[in-house]
Formats: C-alpha cells, structure tokens, sequence
C-alpha cells in the first residue's frame, strides 16, 4: 500500500517538475507582458500538483477527449488485455523459491517508501524546531510598539483594505526587514529604526495585503507539502519562486494607485531597510539579491501597462489552461489502467471457466490457468500475447478476507523464451467473478513482488 502510493506521488513529482521547467523557460517572455499576480496563481496552480491528483477527475468524464485520451494508451505496448480464447493445460507451480526471495533489489525497492516516509518526518522537525526559534527569538528579543502613529497609521491602512482583525506591531531588535508573523494570531514585524509616516503606510500596506491573501497560511500549506517531495530539488525551486512572485504581486497592488514620484519613495523604503542591515530571511519582505532587487525596482518604476489589455489577459488565461491540462493530461496517461472493456475479446462468460453461476469464488481449481492463458508443451511454460508468464497476482477480498495470492509461474529464465510477463487476475468487485487478466504496471509487479518475500 505505502509502496504504491509513493509510486503515484514520484509520477505526480516528475509532472509538477516537467510543469514548472516549461514555465520557467518561458518566464523571460511573459515577464514582459503579464502581470507578477498572474505568475504567482499560476505557480500555485502548479505546486498544487505535488499534492492534488487532477488526472483522478479526467475518470469520470465522458468527454470525447478524453475517451480519445484512453484510446490512444490502450495502445500503448505492454498495456492491454489479450484474447481470451486460449488453450493449455497444467495447474500453477509452487509459490516462489527462496532465490526469488532474496533479489536484493526487491529489497531495496521494499525500504524506499520508508526512507522517503522519514525524510519527510525529519523535514517537518526541523520546520518546527526552526518556527520555535523564531517564535522564541520574537518574544525575547522584540518588544510592542508604543508610538501612536504607527497604530493611526496601521488603523487607517486596515480600513483601506477592508480588514477586521486585530494585529499587533512588534519592534525587533535584530536586524532584519518588515515581515508579517503568524496565523492564528499575527504580527507585523518592523526593524529598530526610524520610519516616516508615509514609509509606515507603504509598509504596512504591504504586510495587510499579505495578510488579506492569506499568503502566510499559504507558505504553511506549501511547506509542508514541500516536505511530502523533500526529495524533489524543484519543489524548492518552485516554493522560492512562489515566494517571490508573492512579493512582486504585493508591490503592484500597493503601488498601484501610486504616482512616479511615490513609486521612487516606495523603492528608496526598500533600499533603505537593506541599508540599514536587514538579513535575509523566509519570512522577509524585502530581498537583498541583487537580480530580484534590480528587477523589483524596475517593476515597480516602470509602468508598462502590463496584460492591461483584454487579448493579453486571455492569453495569460490560455497558457495557465494550457499548463494546467497539459499536467492533468500527463498524470492521467502515467497512472491509466485500462479497464475491461464489454465484449468477448475482453470478458469472459462465467460458462468458458467451467463454473456453475451459483459457484464463486473462493475457489481453488485454477480453470483460468487454462482457459486463459496458452500452454507451450515444448518448453512447458505459459504464454500471454506471446510472452512467458512469470507470475500471477490474484489477491482479492471475501468475505471482509483476504483470499488468493501472488504465485510464479516459472523462476527461471532461457534467452529462447522470449520475453516475460507478469499478469494480474481482474475479479468483479460484487461478486469475485474473473473478468479478464492485465498486464501489470512497474508498481503493481514491485507490489507483488513485495508481498512473496514477507
């Protein structure tokens, strides 16, 4: 079970990755022409695809896109079903040997989902331990602000942007730079030094408009499903450009209103606090690399009339549909099963196994070895579409227990027998009925695989 699901959370990782290279090739274009919001929904959009499985809803449409979708892959080599008019005899062998046991590969695979599962642990311990230094640094070395203007100041900002909640100004006496702290109960974070009444404005606009977003509860969610692909070094990536761009949409909203002369006062406030000894911080407002910084300004300064036309705004529209399609597409093609489709050529009637209606499953006469799958006297193994069967997976439920195992075939392997398969029994939900054999995927066979050596 823990095996399979990091399988489909590995697909999901290398579609978000494929997803976010796409547009960050294609960044330096629309940097141009559409605005810092729209690159920071459409990241999000993006990162969400670390955790939400969009190609599960492509299975319930009966779109005809998506049917085609489906059609397409049942083409795909190695993913279809066989006929079922087959001939042989002979009963399935022993369970596997003990050398099938011990493929320290299998072993390996075993422990991967394990070490994964503790990497993600340790993230998240860390991410405490970290957020606890913080929380204690703020309560030791950062007291309330007492001036009453910053309070006028901060009362008049709320009212502008419709805000309600009550949040308190601390003053830090470590060098950093103005950031908005907490969720359940924020703070605005400001360095020691001296602010003019309109520098108080234009900072805290900028720390109410995060707080109006919800963007601290967002770089929550984002890092603790950084922690579920802590292994993924473009998950990082993807997060830091979030951030970033969660930073320039702040600047445009609070400038926007803003003339030329107020957009310089603006950027002088953020060369001043960097001036005056802010660190780098996760939670800082204001970045000192000197190529954000640089391009900030000149977002800021320059007003392009960015994506302020409506055949630009759809074009954003498109690509962000687009990009999104594209991964839910992708992720649906990588986990696709193909069901057991109506007709003879892939179910087979309850009277081709030999078994009484009123007879099901359990049973253990193995009829479907037969019927199913076509014998080679010669070489005395079983073929499906041509290939040796090398193991067999028929575990199901009944009775609320499990029934059935995973059994092979053959355990050895001859250059002259073509190449293997592994195969998997397809049973009705409702009644254990066989419908029909598949081949099995990269995960069910490690799955399989796992359960013979327990």
């Amino acid at each position: 079970m823990l095996l399979s699901l990091y399988i489909q959370l590995l697909v999901i990782s290398l579609v978000t990755s494929g997803l976010y290279l796409i547009l960050k090739g294609i960044s330096r274009l629309t940097m141009k022409y559409f605005h810092a919001v729209w690159h920071y929904r459409t990241y999000l959009i993006i990162f969400s695809f670390f955790i939400i499985p969009y190609h599960y809803f492509l299975s319930l449409c009966s779109f005809g896109w998506v049917q085609e979708i489906k059609k397409k892959v049942e083409t795909v080599p190695g993913m279809g079903f066989a006929s079922f008019e087959k001939a042989g005899a002979l009963p399935l062998m022993e369970y596997a040997p003990e050398q099938q046991r011990n493929n320290w590969w299998v072993a390996v695979i075993n422990v991967m989902p394990f070490l994964l599962l503790s990497g993600t642990v340790i993230f998240l311990l860390l991410l405490i331990v970290h957020n606890w230094n913080l929380h204690f640094q703020l309560i030791k070395r950062c007291r309330i602000a007492t001036a009453l203007n910053y309070y006028q100041i901060l009362h008049s900002c709320k009212e502008e942007l419709g805000i309600r909640r009550n949040l308190s100004v601390y003053i830090s006496e470590v060098k950093t730079s103005p950031f908005l702290y907490g969720i359940l109960k924020p703070r605005i974070v400001l360095p020691d030094i001296e602010f003019t009444d309109k520098e108080l404005r234009y900072t805290f606009m900028h720390e109410l408009t995060h707080w109006k977003r919800r963007d601290t509860m967002i770089k929550g969610i984002l890092l603790l499903i950084n922690a579920i692909h802590w292994y993924n070094p473009l998950a990082y990536m993807l997060r830091k450009d979030i951030d970033r761009y969660c930073e320039l949409s702040c600047d445009e909203r609070v400038v926007a209103s803003l003339d030329k002369q107020e957009r310089r006062d603006y950027c002088e406030l953020i060369l001043s606090v960097l001036c005056n000894g802010a660190s780098e911080s996760v939670l800082s407002a204001f970045s000192s690399k000197r190529k954000h910084l640089e391009r900030r300004i000149d977002l800021i300064i320059n007003d392009k009339n960015i994506n302020k036309g409506y055949s630009r705004r759809t074009f954003a529209f498109v690509i962000t549909l687009t990009l999104a399609l594209l991964g839910t597409v992708t992720a649906y093609a990588a986990n696709y099963q193909r069901p057991i489709a109506d007709g003879k050529q892939f179910r087979t009637k309850a009277s081709a196994l030999n078994v009484p209606d009123l007879l099901q499953p359990p049973y253990s006469d193995n009829n479907y070895v037969s019927e199913l799958l076509e014998y080679d006297k010669e070489l005395h193994i079983y073929r499906f579409d041509g290939k040796w069967v090398r193991m067999i997976d028929d575990r199901y439920m009944w009775n609320s227990q499990f029934a059935g195992g995973v059994k092979v075939m053959q355990s050895g392997e001859s250059d002259n027998w073509g190449k293997p398969v592994d195969i998997k029994v397809v049973r009705n939900e409702k009644t254990n009925r066989i419908e029909g054999l598949i081949e099995m995927t990269d995960g069910q066979r490690l799955e399989a695989e796992s359960s013979i050596s327990k």
